[in-house]
């Protein structure tokens, strides 16, 4: 970056970050707590196996995927006046949205479509975690849940590379709900590229948010091993950092991944 853009970055992180503290309220972890909160400050992510078992993951994955196919079956007669950011809103209070190329499919606010969902959705543990990561007050605005399946020129989930905000910190947590391979459109992160200094130092443009996968590449020296991949089983649960570079890789040919995240909020 120019000394000019340099300045901006360092002036909007101390301005998003240190110039005003958000509300926190100690929470009293424990151990295993603990031990995700640890983890998510060295490295900005935590996986965690078994969070749910295969019941329940075929479970909601099953429920997902059928207001999915629901919603496909009648888009010839939704009326646009009902679309928002978040989609087409659907009778059960939910809305389903899907991106220009039809292989990502979300649903928001799936609390309102499974008892296991919204279970999830209210989860203490991981809400104290990530209230403790970020040292401020946090909430559950909703959960979203979604189906990823191949498309020609897919960029997988979150639609390629990209920081949810590009200063202020945020803290989500996601559950795969299918095994989810190399193949089948994991999770990848940049460890350290939420820190201020990665902003200050390695962003190759001020307020740059989303970036192709060459960018990346400029900015991890051609380095792919430094790129972190997280497959896993059905049931794992991943919590992370949103302001570090991440996406779902693209998914490829025969594949589909299922999933739900909560989205957090101060």
């Amino acid at each position: 970056m120019k000394f000019k853009e340099r300045y901006k970055t360092l002036l909007q992180l101390y301005r998003n970050r240190y110039s005003v503290k958000p509300s926190f309220t100690s929470r009293n972890l424990n151990q295993k707590q603990q031990a995700w909160l640890e983890e998510l400050k060295a490295n900005g992510a935590v996986i965690i196996p078994d969070f749910l078992s295969n019941n329940e993951c075929d479970q909601i994955s099953q429920s997902i995927q059928d207001r999915i196919e629901e919603f496909r079956s009648n888009q010839h007669t939704l009326d646009d006046s009902k679309q928002t950011k978040f989609g087409w809103e659907q009778a059960g209070g939910f809305s389903i949205w899907k991106d220009r190329n039809e292989a990502d499919y979300r649903i928001f606010k799936a609390e309102l479509v499974h008892p296991l969902i919204a279970a999830f959705n209210s989860n203490k543990e991981i809400l104290d975690v990530g209230a403790a990561y970020l040292e401020a007050d946090i909430f559950v605005k909703f959960t979203m849940s979604n189906r990823l399946e191949f498309k020609e020129n897919n960029l997988g989930s979150g639609g390629g590379w990209h920081r949810d905000m590009v200063y202020k910190r945020g803290f989500k947590a996601m559950v795969y709900l299918t095994d989810v391979d190399e193949h089948s459109g994991p999770f990848q992160y940049l460890p350290g590229s939420a820190a201020a200094n990665f902003h200050f130092a390695k962003v190759i443009k001020a307020d740059q948010y989303q970036f192709t996968h060459d960018e990346l590449l400029q900015i991890i020296g051609g380095d792919e091993s430094k790129i972190v991949t997280c497959t896993a089983k059905k049931g794992t649960l991943l919590l992370f950092e949103t302001n570090m570079i991440h996406r779902g890789k693209p998914i490829e040919s025969g594949h589909t991944r299922v999933a739900m995240t909560n989205y957090h909020n101060l």
